[in-house]
């Protein structure tokens, strides 16, 4: 199925409810750990690139996440544990299955396959230079991930 997805519906239909709960969230204990699997010199030279440009924040209707150290320079995190966590330069994902489309306004479509992993959430990119999977928590709303969509279709097509 796919779908290109305005960013109101987005929240709605990645997350199974968009509020949050009142249950008390792990404090963070240090860095988060990544592990990615080798990748070419001008792979990681692009995800080291984008990773620098990432924002120090991520904003949703559910408040803002701050930005988490991460013991991987391909990788970048935010929020309590588990975080919302992405990692560039994973194999490619082909767009088949569970896929959905999301345009910022005036910007370029970006296309994810969406996978359940337990209590979160993965989408993959499958159509840029350098794939990238942002793992979402059930507890964040989906709509963390339209922060981030702009700057991978700027940095990675």
């Amino acid at each position: 199925m796919r779908a290109t997805l305005p960013a109101a519906l987005l929240c709605a239909l990645l997350t199974p409810a968009c509020t949050t709960t009142d249950e008390p969230r792990p404090v963070p204990t240090g860095p988060v750990t990544v592990m990615l699997p080798s990748a070419a010199p001008s792979v990681v030279d692009r995800c080291v690139a984008l990773v620098a440009a990432l924002p120090a924040t991520l904003t949703a209707e559910a408040g803002p996440l701050a930005r988490r150290p991460v013991d991987e320079p391909r990788a970048a995190a935010w929020g309590d544990d588990p975080p919302v966590l992405l990692e560039c330069g994973v194999p490619d994902a082909p767009l088949v299955g569970d896929v959905f489309s999301y345009a910022p306004p005036g910007g370029t479509t970006l296309s994810f396959l969406q996978d359940d992993v337990g209590a979160a959430r993965t989408f993959t990119t499958g159509e840029l230079a350098v794939d990238v999977r942002v793992t979402v928590p059930d507890r964040h709303p989906g709509a963390y991930l339209v922060d981030l969509v702009p700057l991978l279709t700027a940095r990675l097509s």
